[in-house]
């Protein structure tokens, strides 16, 4: 991580089904106490941000790298109770706004 980045409180992630490796790891960009911004580094620049939900509490991510026809989730078991309310996706960077339930 570089040094800009090396600023920001990193965010525990936990990925399924990342057969090819695009998700690196995340931080968080501004938080207060209802509202989150996460930052998610990706590997690849070819990403498709399929969409989000919770599952078992825990605000998850769903997408797609490459060509591949498998389905990434990245989780943020860190804000349990929360929800996304938006994701934008960038060539190699994923924003997530979250939201207090």
């Amino acid at each position: 991580m570089n040094k800009v980045l090396q600023q920001f409180k990193p965010v525990k992630l936990n990925v399924e089904n990342d057969p090819g490796k695009a998700v690196n790891h995340a931080i968080i960009f501004k938080e207060s106490q209802d509202i989150a911004c996460v930052w998610i580094d990706l590997a690849l620049g070819e990403v498709d941000l399929l969409g989000f939900e919770t599952k078992n509490g825990i605000p998850a991510i769903a997408l797609r790298a490459g060509i591949s026809s498998v389905t990434t989730q990245v989780l943020l078991p860190e804000y349990v109770g929360w929800s996304v309310f938006a994701a934008s996706l960038q060539r190699y960077t994923l924003s997530v706004c979250l939201i207090r339930k």
